[in-house]
C-alpha cells in the first residue's frame, strides 16, 4: 500500500558480455520486491552499452499491475554519475503526479517493501530530512572477502562519505531536492577536469580517475545552504552484490570514495563536515 507518492529510479543495461539469465532473475527480483511501495517506476537504460533493446524486452514481460507502474528511456550519452540521473529527475519532476519521495536504487541491492516503507516514513516524521538510505554491505556469490572500505559503509569511519547514504540505496524527499539541489552536479561527469590519483590496489599502485559521488556532493552543498537539513543512514546494512567481473571496479570506486569528495570540498569551498544521523 503506497502512503506516499514514491518514485523510483534505477539505471541499468545488458550489454554483450552480460550473463543474461543472471541479469533477468536480478532485475525482475528487484522490481517484484518492491513495487508495491512505488507509484511509479522509471528505468534509466544505458544505450551506450544495451543489446538489442533487451531490458525493454525484459520488462514487458512483467504482469500490467506491474508494467503500467514502468517508463523505459534509453539515454546516450550516459556519462558517468548525475547524467542518467539528472534525465531521470526530469521525467518525474515533469508528471501530473508530482513525487513525495525519489528512490534512487540499484538492483545489485537487496531490497524489499518493508525497506522502501521504512525510508519513506523516516522522510515523513522529519520535515527537514533531505535524504535517507540504507548502509550498504558488500558480498559476492563466490565469497570475495573484501577489505576495509570495500565492505561498503563504514559508520564508525572518519570519512564522512563511508557514513552517508549513496544512490546505490537512497530516498531523497522530493520538495527539498528541488528546493536545495536541483540537480546533481555535471562535475561529477568530468574525470578530465578532476584529474586523477593513485591508489593501492591488490599491492600495486595504480592511477585512477576521481568522478562520481553525486550523492555526497548534494548533500554537504545543501547542508552548506542550510545547516539545518537532516542526513539519514539506516545503521542495519542491506546485502550489496558484487558481479565476480565488477569486483576490480567495486574495489576502485570504493577507494576513490574520499579522494573524489576532499576535491570537491577545495572546488566547492566547503569548510563544515557532511554531518549524518545514524537511525536505528
Amino acid at each position: 500500500m503506497v502512503d506516499k507518492n514514491v518514485i523510483l529510479i534505477t539505471r541499468t543495461w545488458c550489454s554483450e558480455k552480460t550473463v543474461k539469465k543472471e541479469y533477468n532473475k536480478d532485475i525482475k527480483k528487484f522490481i517484484e520486491n518492491i513495487h508495491g511501495e512505488l507509484s511509479r517506476i522509471i528505468v534509466l537504460v544505458n544505450f551506450e552499452e544495451e543489446t538489442d533493446y533487451y531490458t525493454q524486452t525484459l520488462l514487458r514481460g512483467f504482469d500490467d499491475i506491474i508494467f503500467n507502474k514502468i517508463e523505459i528511456y534509453h539515454v546516450k550519452p550516459w556519462g558517468v554519475a548525475s547524467g542518467a540521473l539528472n534525465i531521470g529527475l526530469t521525467k518525474a519532476f515533469n508528471h501530473k503526479e508530482k513525487p513525495d519521495h525519489i528512490l534512487i536504487a540499484s538492483s545489485e541491492v537487496s531490497l524489499d517493501e518493508s525497506n522502501v516503507k521504512i525510508m519513506s516514513q523516516e522522510l515523513s516524521k522529519n520535515s527537514n530530512m533531505l535524504v535517507v538510505g540504507y548502509a550498504l554491505k558488500a558480498y559476492t556469490d563466490d565469497n570475495y572477502k573484501f577489505k576495509g572500505c570495500e565492505k561498503g559503509h563504514i559508520l564508525e569511519n572518519n570519512y564522512e562519505v563511508y557514513k552517508t547514504p549513496w544512490n546505490t540505496c537512497a530516498m531523497w524527499d522530493a520538495e527539498l531536492f528541488r528546493k536545495y539541489v536541483g540537480a546533481f552536479n555535471v562535475i561529477c561527469d568530468c574525470p578530465k577536469y578532476l584529474g586523477k590519483k593513485k591508489i593501492k590496489l591488490n599491492g600495486k599502485e595504480e592511477k585512477i580517475e576521481l568522478r562520481g559521488i553525486e550523492d555526497a556532493l548534494a548533500m554537504t552543498s545543501a547542508q552548506k545552504v542550510d545547516s539545518n537539513l537532516k542526513i539519514g543512514i539506516i545503521k542495519k546494512a542491506l546485502p550489496w552484490k558484487v558481479k565476480k567481473e565488477k569486483i576490480k571496479d567495486h574495489k576502485i570506486k570504493m577507494k576513490r570514495k574520499c579522494a573524489v569528495y576532499e576535491k570537491y570540498k577545495k572546488i566547492f569551498d566547503i569548510p563544515k563536515p557532511l554531518i549524518s544521523e545514524p537511525i536505528n
